[in-house]
């Protein structure tokens, strides 16, 4: 079947951008007649529609329409493309219902049958923009956004059954699937959005309510299961620092930053799906006819400025500047990752405690990175700004930030463990305090275990905040419906957040 869809070698083509082609439907249609009560067809079929769906990035050919035996001898052939779009249109949502039809079934966890549909998936979502156009003619949604809903529709009903096969899976199927699944989640979060500013507002705010399933996605149906077991902790750390990435509201903290601070962008399984999964036939197809793009820059060119992470760097080597940096597009989409990033790492989510623990304790250095990058800038530009105001997205996010510390509670011992050699399991089994430790560090040993912990961890940056001389940023929030709204200062939260430091050690009175 793969071979009779991507045979390169026909005459002539049909356009294939709308709606199938003959040959192309007729596959589509004989594969959903085999007999799936055969062992492993179900893996089979469903692994052979995920390839068919990365042929329009990976199997794309131009080709020359021959010429009519009555034109003229120096006409020149008409160069087209076969574009597979529509059968991968077609093949996302057939394999999305099959995979329903089948989610009970063990045999697709343990063969990488699931790994592959996410890898599939993965092309579109990570391109997004850059993908082709889903319709000529027509008012077909994007391919990203297709993949994105089957996507969803796969990792909801994926996500439990994970957990719940428990021991009958090996280990490193289990870290395959969510390494897998993330990686698409990493793709989305992170994806460019630079073209999304040319369209129109109301347009703009659809494609980024889009955008926001991804996070609800990732509260409901994957973080209540990540914290399970078997998966390793690089992963869940990873997720916190795609989420820490993906809340970044524009680029000064990077021009602060050292280039040797700031790893290089991971190569992601974009490239490895480009180098195993395709099929022999659309290789050979790619080497002779030539691709429409090149994948193997994809997962670093797509993430120019969001793909590197914010580094804690000490206040005193930090280098003040007056400058307003650039405004980094889809700002309150940043906004909604930080509020999942806080969230992930505090105690108002119920259930599974064990699991939240756990989660909570490997993202929360994230997350105090990314509070501490922007703190720490703001101490060091106050120093030269003198009554300079601040840009408004700096001010925003300095407010936004402290005013989350001030209400953030943690797992009792969250941050002892996150910074342990096991946060893992500390997270869950807290030793108790070394009788040993005397002074200074038998407070530091006690305070690691507070649920204010966070805010002694930033103590002396909120020190620096409270006292700046300067004019302190301000906003207006309205706590409650017909309240009069009020106006909070950077100086106020910071002295708030001191005020619980010193209740939570008895000395606030």
């Amino acid at each position: 079947m793969k071979d009779i869809v991507t045979y390169p070698n026909s005459p002539t083509y049909r356009p294939d951008i709308d709606s199938l082609t003959p040959v192309q439907a007729a596959v589509v249609k004989g594969l959903q007649l085999l007999d799936l009560s055969v062992p492993g067809s179900a893996s089979a079929l469903l692994t052979d529609l995920a390839e068919f769906s990365t042929l329009a990035y990976v199997g794309t050919f131009d080709y020359e329409e021959p010429l009519n035996p009555s034109s003229s001898p120096s006409a020149t052939p008409a160069k087209k493309r076969v574009t597979y779009v529509a059968l991968s249109k077609a093949t996302m949502p057939v394999f999305v219902d099959l995979y329903l039809r089948f989610k009970e079934a063990r045999d697709i966890y343990v063969d990488e049958t699931i790994e592959r549909l996410f890898l599939a998936l993965s092309i579109p979502v990570k391109l997004k923009y850059e993908s082709p156009p889903a319709s000529k003619f027509g008012s077909d949604p994007p391919l990203w956004k297709t993949a994105t809903t089957s996507f969803l529709k796969i990792v909801k009903e994926a996500a439990p059954r994970i957990n719940k096969f428990d021991e009958a899976l090996p280990p490193d199927r289990v870290e395959g699937i969510w390494r897998s699944a993330l990686d698409v989640f990493r793709g989305g979060l992170l994806a460019d959005c630079t073209p999304a500013e040319n369209l129109p507002l109301e347009q703009q705010e659809e494609e980024e309510k889009f955008d926001l399933s991804l996070i609800t996605s990732l509260e409901f149906d994957v973080i209540p299961h990540l914290g399970h077991h078997q998966v390793p902790d690089s992963l869940i750390t990873r997720l916190g620092t795609t989420l820490q990435i993906a809340s970044r509201l524009h680029d000064l903290d990077l021009k602060r930053q050292p280039a040797v601070l700031t790893p290089e962008p991971e190569r992601t399984q974009f490239t490895e799906l480009d180098e195993q999964k395709v099929s022999t036939q659309g290789k050979k197809a790619n080497r002779s006819k030539g691709t429409s793009r090149d994948l193997s820059d994809s997962s670093g060119s797509s993430l120019p400025t969001r793909s590197r992470a914010f580094t804690t760097v000490p206040l005193a080597l930090i280098d003040a500047t007056t400058a307003t940096g650039t405004l980094l597009p889809r700002e309150r989409f940043s906004y909604w990752c930080f509020d999942l990033l806080f969230l992930i790492c505090s105690k108002s989510l119920q259930g599974e405690d064990n699991s939240r623990r756990r989660i909570a304790a490997l993202v929360l250095p994230s997350l105090l990175d990314r509070c501490h990058v922007v703190l720490a800038g703001y101490i060091a530009d106050a120093k030269i700004r003198g009554n300079i105001p601040f840009p408004r997205i700096q001010e925003e996010e300095l407010l936004y930030i402290l005013k989350k510390l001030v209400a953030l509670d943690l797992w009792s011992g969250s941050l002892w463990a996150a910074y342990s050699n096991d946060p893992s399991r500390y997270s869950i089994n807290l030793p108790d305090s070394d009788p040993s430790l005397k002074g200074a560090h038998l407070i530091k040993d006690a305070i690691q275990r507070s649920s204010s912990a966070h805010l002694f961890h930033l103590y002396s940056l909120l020190c620096e905040i409270s006292s700046t001389p300067a004019r302190s940023p301000s906003m207006w929030i309205q706590e409650k419906m017909m309240q009069q709204p009020t106006e909070i200062f950077a100086r106020e939260l910071a002295q708030a957040a001191l005020q619980r430091i010193g209740r939570e050690m008895g000395v606030d009175g």
